[in-house]
């Protein structure tokens, strides 16, 4: 079936849905929100690019940024989940996820995971796992539309930007820090790394909000990586699978995930994950124009 290409992309339209839609909501709880404009005005811009690169000449390089525009934004919308959140929500539910750990283990993985292991080379390992998740969520998606096949990219990359804006609802619905802003500093005794441990800090010094603890998104989205490279760029599942487990186990050791979360990203993936390949199927059987 030949696509017609001055529609728009399933991508966009749920793109273009979550920024409309949530527009609508800071406009009427504008009074509540403390950078409301700011927010504002970052929905413009996407608002702005999605529609230019709708109306321009259609080529290889303007599909690309049409499909993975919207990853530029993600960090900025999971980030704002935490102003989000207190619409609902004035006071978070940490001592519940806390009380959960507690509960299976006797004990807080969260604390007791890196006091344990507490070697600089082992923690540097961990931060290179945290830290894979941001080249991996880009870069597999990129290699599978640029170098496998760009039919199979383009579903690909939605089902992970669609899963990341349904969490990032479920964030601002249900509130979770995560061990790291619940506990004490003094109680999470991380070793400094080397290279990734500033690195990692330093992103979450810029990013990191009190929000987005459960389920994981970082666990959900890591599965749906693997499971997308076992599909289809398999000669690399011998790097991708290891470098999971890592970001996995990364999550509890450096506090921002309680074992809970994990469990919870784990079972939410393949609903998540399934409910967004069925909807870009539904999406691409149909034609949404800005024009006409």
């Amino acid at each position: 079936m030949v696509k017609d290409t001055q529609s728009l992309k399933p991508v966009e339209v749920v793109f273009l849905t979550y920024l409309l839609g949530s527009a609508l909501i800071i406009l009427v709880f504008r009074t509540q929100l403390d950078v409301w404009i700011d927010q504002i005005v970052v929905r413009a811009l996407a608002l702005f690019l999605v529609i230019g690169y709708t109306l321009m000449r259609q080529s290889r390089f303007i599909s690309f940024f049409r499909i993975f525009t919207p990853f530029f934004f993600l960090s900025y919308f999971y980030a704002e989940s935490a102003l989000f959140h207190k619409l609902v929500f004035s006071d978070l539910l940490d001592q519940y996820f806390a009380g959960l750990d507690q509960y299976l283990f006797g004990w807080q993985p969260s604390i007791e995971f890196s006091k344990h292991f507490s070697a600089t080379l082992f923690s540097e390992l961990m931060f290179f796992g945290y830290f894979s998740y941001y080249v991996l969520i880009i870069g597999l998606p990129v290699y599978i539309y640029w170098v496998i096949n760009k039919e199979i990219g383009e579903r690909f990359a939605f089902i992970i930007v669609n899963s990341l804006l349904i969490y990032y609802v479920i964030f601002s619905l249900f509130p979770v820090a995560g061990p790291q802003f619940y506990f004490n500093n003094d109680l999470i005794q991380v070793p400094a790394g080397y290279v990734f441990e500033p690195v990692i800090r330093l992103i979450q010094g810029m990013a990191e909000r009190p929000t987005g603890a459960f389920p994981s998104s970082h666990v959900s989205i890591c599965l749906m990586l693997v499971w997308g490279c076992m599909k289809y760029a398999r000669k690399w599942i011998y790097l991708v699978v290891p470098t999971a487990v890592l970001l996995i186990l990364s999550t509890v050791y450096i506090g921002a995930h309680y074992v809970v979360d994990v469990l919870g990203g784990i079972l939410f993936t393949p609903v998540i994950y399934w409910f967004s390949g069925w909807l870009y199927d539904l999406l691409s059987r149909h034609h949404f124009k800005l024009t006409k």
